[in-house]
């Protein structure tokens, strides 16, 4: 998914701002080396936490729009984790 597919999931006329946070893979942690990073979630449990934590946004903040994307797999060197 690319951040401009995250970006048109919450935009609209009445959006006053979209805020974005990417984290990308880096190489090095904690001073070692790190070649590439490789994700593996229970993808049914983690779907339910994130509606959870969307559920919690909505009923704090009505009107507020939330998308979240989670990569799973192998990633390189600078690729959006």
């Amino acid at each position: 998914m690319s951040l401009q597919a995250v970006i048109e999931a919450v935009e609209g006329p009445a959006v006053g701002g979209i805020v974005t946070f990417t984290g990308t893979v880096r190489d090095h942690s904690e001073g070692k080396k790190v070649l590439r990073l490789e994700y593996e979630a229970y993808a049914p449990m983690a779907l339910a936490s994130l509606e959870q934590i969307a559920a919690e946004i909505a009923e704090r903040w009505p009107g507020t729009r939330v998308a979240v994307h989670h990569r799973t797999g192998r990633l390189e060197i600078g690729e959006a984790a």
